[in-house]
């Protein structure tokens, strides 16, 4: 598993679980905005976009 946050700003705050579920804590309003996942495996990639709204 690897999980790349590439500004730093979820240093410490990301944790990533076999099922594959995203956690993020202490999350803020900034927080808010387009993620992209991407998965690569031997059999297959996905890229895949997600909206996350902080109110």
């Amino acid at each position: 598993e690897q999980c790349k946050g590439g500004d730093g700003r979820f240093k410490h705050r990301l944790e990533v679980i076999e099922t594959g579920s995203l956690t993020i804590t202490n999350i803020r309003t900034t927080d808010s905005g387009l993620y992209n996942l991407q998965i690569n495996s031997s059999r297959f990639s996905i890229m895949r976009t997600f909206s996350v709204n902080v109110t």
